[in-house]
């Protein structure tokens, strides 16, 4: 599992700013949808407020969800786009772990987007290895 500060392949440049992209779009969605009970929440002086209901509670991982795979993505942009490394396969397997397992969960899901993205990673970790 070395990283080498070798080139980056394009898929490796592209996964970053999808996974931005996406948690972006996650977040804004998810506050659109659900700002009742953000405004709700905050009126109650948020501490202790998602327990109040199962929707508040699933607001609150839909949103911490959204802040998660915003900082997987910086962490990742930063990694491959200013550090110049090549990301791990594992976190490519990973990645895929959590697509198949959301899937099977819930059907009629996002997860789907995460697929592409770890095939990306573990197909950019063995070129940048063939290449080492």
């Amino acid at each position: 599992m070395s990283s080498s500060k070798a080139s980056i392949t394009l898929s490796q440049k592209i996964v970053a700013p999808v996974i931005i992209f996406t948690s972006i779009v996650h977040l804004i969605y998810g506050f659109s949808i659900n700002h009742h009970l953000a405004v709700a929440m905050w009126q109650e002086g948020l501490v202790n407020t998602a327990p109040v209901s199962a929707e508040r509670l699933l607001f609150l991982w839909f949103e911490l969800a959204g802040m998660l795979m915003l900082f997987i993505g910086l962490f990742l942009y930063h990694f491959t786009n200013r550090q110049r490394q090549t990301v791990p396969a594992v976190f490519g397997w990973f990645l895929l772990i959590i697509a198949a397992t959301g899937c099977l969960f819930e059907m009629e899901t996002g997860f789907y987007l995460f697929f592409p993205l770890g095939i990306m990673m573990v197909l950019g970790a063995r070129q940048q290895k063939r290449q080492a």
